[in-house]
């Protein structure tokens, strides 16, 4: 974990990709890339002598037995909004 956390901390320093005040939305797929990438970023939040706002976004696809109980459960304990929109219909797109 130390590595990927030293990998991000560069990026974001080299990039200037974190600025104060800044609102970052995680887009949530509940894969292992988008949940590390929320805890590192919640890690780098307690160090960063600026202030950011972190929330977890995850899009419903309508799918049946979608379920983003894990990733509510994952914010929850990071204390960080989470936030499910959903998908539009896209049936009578033609």
């Amino acid at each position: 974990m130390q590595r990927i956390l030293g990998t991000i901390r560069k990026a974001i320093v080299d990039y200037n990709m974190i600025n104060d005040g800044d609102k970052i939305a995680v887009g949530l797929s509940g894969g292992k890339d988008s949940i590390t990438l929320l805890y590192a970023l919640n890690t780098f939040k307690k160090y960063l002598s600026y202030n950011i706002e972190i929330v977890g976004l995850s899009i419903n696809p309508g799918f049946d037995g979608f379920d983003t109980s894990n990733l509510e459960k994952a914010c929850e304990e990071l204390n960080i909004p989470f936030i499910v929109k959903e998908s539009r219909n896209q049936t009578n797109c033609f």
